[in-house]
């Protein structure tokens, strides 16, 4: 192993200046994503309690910055170099084009046009963090090793948190004020305790556990060649996926994990269901068994009544405004569709992503939404038919052969069964990251370069 060298890392990072400190802060924005480090900037009503929406609030966060200034050197590299995108290469910029001509047509009647611009804007930083994801920065492989290592981190907070149930003192990296007294906060209701739920630094234990969904099946792919290190990270992240207590997260795995085994040539394919077997019942004998076993059975009333209601006030504005009410403006104007007074911390998005894309976007942005997605599974059902050999080619056959079309078939997966259950995709920035991270790994391909390219 070669010796770390403070000359050469300095001699490297001269050599090209603009492109290496992008490259150092795109690893910083996906090790940190998940970090609450942020400043409210603007809120639209605040409640007597002391209480504000989140959903429409304006935050100024410290991976925003982040991705701004990495966004910003590498376009000063990109025209210091003379680079350009090809054209016919990439297509998903069209999407971006399509989504922002709605956004632009939706703001002419949405409930309130501040909010709706202003969640607009953050959505350009997160088409910036697109960008650098895409480009030729750093190897995917990088990239998923530090979105493991990140998820590492994320999950021990999370074993911490449910063992003290409390916070464990990282404020400062955003992590929630967490016991069982405080409102608003996930909890199990077991024979008349209450179970906090692990949340990392995530607003919401659900964001991390459909994080560790993704950075599990990022492992099986990344160690497929050691079934020692598929052993140990699915023992690892089992039991960090299963802990969190999310339903919507245990089933978007289980389906993702079944197709991507069916559809792709993987050998060994019992490695990973005995290892998930073997936490499950480990977490039987615990103090966890109760709550546990209630989740799967659905017996927590007061969850499902208010899924119901929510989705009760999504299809009586759909009636009523069809055309969108505007983006962010879901939780300003679901009190007027429902006499039930809501507390603030009732006050939430529908746990859809595809209904909450027709309330906020109207009919022509869910079909958009839809197009885009349809597109995605087109593309990774024509991938797998052109890699059906690529299983005698470069990976070992002794190993799970966990391909990349297969990690795309999961992931791709795990996204459209959680969007039926939950809205952090579309709604918490930290969610909203992972789904752009999806989809950037989506467009990848390892026969063509991402971009850009030299000029001729």
């Amino acid at each position: 192993m070669k010796s770390f060298s403070l000359h050469a890392y300095i001699a490297w990072f001269k050599r090209e200046p603009l492109k290496n400190a992008a490259k150092l802060l795109l690893l910083l924005s996906i090790f940190c994503f998940p970090f609450q480090i942020r400043t409210l900037i603007f809120s639209p009503d605040l409640f007597l309690s002391g209480n504000f929406n989140p959903f429409t609030a304006v935050f100024l966060s410290f991976n925003n910055l982040i991705v701004l200034l990495a966004g910003l050197l590498y376009g000063f590299w990109i025209l210091k170099k003379r680079l350009f995108l090809k054209k016919n290469e990439r297509d998903f910029f069209w999407w971006w084009g399509a989504f922002g001509a709605v956004i632009l047509l939706v703001s002419f009647w949405s409930f309130n046009s501040q909010v709706h611009w202003y969640t607009a804007l953050h959505w350009g930083i997160i088409f910036v963090w697109f960008i650098l994801l895409v480009s030729d920065l750093l190897s995917w492989r990088v990239k998923l090793q530090c979105f493991i290592g990140s998820m590492v981190f994320q999950s021990v907070i999370g074993f911490a948190q449910l063992a003290l149930q409390s916070s464990v003192g990282l404020g400062k990296l955003g992590e929630p004020l967490m016991n069982s007294n405080v409102p608003g906060i996930a909890k199990i209701d077991w024979q008349g305790l209450k179970f906090i739920r692990p949340y990392g630094t995530f607003p919401h234990t659900n964001v991390l556990a459909g994080s560790i969904v993704f950075a599990l099946f990022a492992c099986m792919y990344l160690y497929q060649k050691s079934l020692k290190s598929i052993l140990i990270c699915t023992l690892f992240f089992g039991s960090a996926l299963i802990l969190t207590f999310s339903r919507s997260a245990w089933l978007g795995f289980l389906i993702a994990l079944i197709f991507s085994l069916v559809f792709t040539r993987v050998r060994h394919k019992l490695v990973v269901f005995a290892s998930l077997v073997f936490v499950f019942c480990g977490i039987l004998f615990t103090q966890f068994q109760g709550p546990l076993v209630q989740r799967i059975l659905g017996n927590d009333g007061q969850s499902s009544l208010e899924r119901e209601l929510y989705m009760n006030i999504s299809k009586e504005m759909i009636l009523q405004h069809p055309l969108g009410v505007g983006l962010g403006n879901f939780t300003l104007m679901m009190q007027d569709f429902t006499q039930q007074k809501l507390a603030p911390w009732v006050i939430q998005p529908v746990h859809n992503v595809y209904m909450l894309a027709m309330n906020e976007l109207g009919v022509q942005g869910l079909v958009l939404f839809l197009l885009m997605a349809g597109n995605f599974v087109f593309i990774v059902i024509h991938e797998r038919k052109d890699h059906q050999l690529e299983s005698s080619g470069a990976l070992s056959k002794k190993g799970l052969n966990f391909s990349i079309t297969s990690l795309k078939i999961a992931l791709l997966f795990t996204f459209l069964v959680i969007g039926l259950f939950d809205h952090y995709f579309f709604t918490l920035e930290q969610g909203q990251f992972l789904f752009i991270f999806l989809m950037a790994f989506l467009c990848y391909t390892e026969k063509k370069d991402a971009l850009p390219r030299m000029k001729s």
